[in-house]
C-alpha cells in the first residue's frame, strides 16, 4: 500500500471558492496567483484517525529570486547562504512558514493570497505537521531557524509513557520544488509535493485461526532501548541528523495500545484479520529496539469466555519509511508472534523474527 500524499499547488488566473483574499499589493507584477490544494493517493495513513489531510494543515516555506537564464536555487543560496523565506506575507511582514489549511473537500487555503511575480523564480519546501508542539522549523544544525536551507526538528518527550506517546507524530516531508516561475510551473501548470514518512512506525496485527471469536481486553507494549529522542530533517532531502538520548533520559516504557473499536477478532474472512489503528512512531535506529508484548484476551469456548494472558519478547531495528508489524496469530491452543518489516510500497515482508507462547 503506497503511502504517499500528493499536494498540488495549482496556478490559475482566478481564485476558486475557498480562496477569495486579494493578493498583497506590491510593485511587482502579478498575473497569476499561488494556491494549494491536495489530492490523496492512498488507502490509509499513519496519521491517527484520518486517511488524508482533509481538515488538517501543512507548512510551506517559500523563496523567490531573480528569474534569469542562469539563476537557480543553488546559485541563489550560494550567494545568500542565510537567505530567509520571502514569498509569504501576513499582510504586513514576511513569514517563514505559511500554514495551508485543507477543508473537508481537500481544498487548501491561506491568507493573504500571493501572486507569481513575472520577474522571479521560486523554490518551495513543504512539511507536515505544522503548529505542533513536537515539530518546529529549524536550521540544519537544529537551532532556531534564521535562514538558509530550512529543516524541521522533531522531539520525543521521554518523561513518561503518556508523554512519549503524545509526542509520537507522523512527520512527513516532500522533496523541494525548485526553480519554478509563474509562466511555466511544473507538470502542465501544477506544482506537486510528494510527501513521504520520515520516521518508523510500530504496529500490531492480529489473525484469528481458531474456531471461536477472540476478544481483546488489553494490548500493551513494553519498549526498551530507545536510541534517539529527536531528529533534525533538512527539507532539501539531505541526510537527517538524529539526536541521541542522554544518560539521564528514560528509554524503557510500558505503553498501552488503544483497542476500543478493534477489540473483537472474528472467524470469517472479513473479520479474522485486524490491525490496530494505534501506532507507535520512533526516530529510525540501527540498534535493536526491545518489544515485549503483553496480551489479555477472552476466547469463545463452548459458549463460555475463557480469560487468558500471554507475553512474548522481540527485538528489531527501526528503518526509515517502514511500518514494522508485530503479527499475532491465535490458534486453538497457542498464540504465535512474529515481527515483520514492511516497506511502504507493496508491504514487502523481510525475514521475520518469531516466537510462540501458550
Amino acid at each position: 500500500m503506497k503511502r504517499i500524499i500528493y499536494f498540488i499547488a495549482s496556478v490559475v488566473l482566478l481564485m476558486t471558492a475557498c480562496d477569495k483574499t486579494d493578493p498583497v499589493n506590491t510593485q511587482e507584477q502579478y498575473d497569476k496567483y499561488i494556491f494549494f490544494s491536495q489530492s490523496v493517493n492512498t488507502k490509509a495513513s499513519l496519521i491517527e484517525g484520518v486517511a488524508n489531510l482533509n481538515g488538517q494543515s501543512f507548512g510551506v516555506v517559500g523563496f523567490k529570486y531573480p528569474n534569469t537564464a542562469n539563476s537557480n536555487w543553488s546559485s541563489y543560496l550560494a550567494s545568500n547562504p542565510s537567505a530567509t523565506p520571502n514569498v509569504f506575507y501576513d499582510g504586513t511582514s514576511l513569514v517563514n512558514v505559511e500554514s495551508v489549511e485543507c477543508d473537508e473537500d481537500g481544498d487548501g487555503s491561506y491568507s493573504p493570497i500571493q501572486g507569481w511575480s513575472n520577474t522571479k523564480k521560486y523554490t518551495f519546501f513543504a512539511f507536515y505537521p505544522i503548529n505542533n508542539d513536537y515539530v518546529s522549523l529549524a536550521n540544519i544544525n537544529g537551532t532556531d531557524y534564521a535562514g538558509g536551507v530550512p529543516a524541521i526538528k522533531h522531539t520525543l518527550d521521554l518523561t513518561d509513557a503518556a508523554s512519549l506517546k503524545g509526542s509520537m507524530v507522523d512527520v512527513m516531508t516532500a522533496p523541494a520544488c525548485m526553480n519554478l516561475d509563474g509562466s511555466a510551473p511544473a507538470n502542465n501548470g501544477e506544482v506537486t509535493f510528494a510527501f513521504k514518512h520520515c520516521l518508523s512506525a510500530l504496529g500490531v496485527n492480529f489473525e484469528n485461526a481458531s474456531t471461536g471469536t477472540i476478544t481483546l481486553t488489553e494490548v500493551t507494549l513494553k519498549i526498551s532501548g530507545i536510541q534517539y529522542k529527536g531528529v533534525v530533517i533538512p527539507l532539501d532531502g539531505s541526510t537527517a541528523s538524529p539526536i541521541a538520548v542522554e544518560e539521564t533520559d528514560q528509554t524503557n516504557f510500558t505503553v498501552p495500545m488503544v483497542i476500543t473499536d478493534e477489540s473483537e477478532i472474528g472467524v470469517t474472512e472479513e473479520t479474522k484479520n485486524k490491525e490496530l489503528s494505534d501506532k507507535l512512531i520512533f526516530v529510525p535506529q540501527s540498534a535493536n529496539l526491545g518489544v515485549q508484548v503483553l496480551l489479555k484476551y477472552k476466547r469463545e469456548a463452548g459458549g463460555d469466555n475463557v480469560y487468558e494472558t500471554s507475553t512474548a519478547t522481540l527485538t528489531t531495528a527501526l528503518t526509515k519509511g517502514k511500518k514494522h508489524l508485530i503479527k499475532i496469530k491465535f490458534t486453538e491452543s497457542t498464540v504465535n508472534v512474529e515481527a515483520s518489516f514492511s516497506a511502504e510500497e507493496g508491504w514487502t515482508t523481510l525475514p521475520p523474527v518469531t516466537d510462540t507462547f501458550n
